[in-house]
């Protein structure tokens, strides 16, 4: 993991932490179009690759099929 992901993880172990009134969940067209994005930077080489991959990956598994 490169220094991006590390400061970028840090942030989202931050808020994840954060002992705040959470946000509603987003309706599941905006969530896929969120998602969409994030694994394909997950899928590169760029810095924070790791992170959007992670970040990704456990919503995507708890969406239903776009079929």
């Amino acid at each position: 993991m490169g220094e991006w992901d590390e400061r970028l993880m840090t942030l989202v172990d931050d808020v994840l932490g954060a002992d705040e009134e959470r946000l509603p969940l987003p309706p599941q067209a905006e969530a896929r179009d969120t998602i969409e994005p994030l694994r394909l930077l997950g899928d590169s080489r760029a810095g924070g690759a790791f992170t959007a991959g992670h970040l990704a990956s456990r919503p995507a598994r708890c969406l239903p099929s776009a079929g």
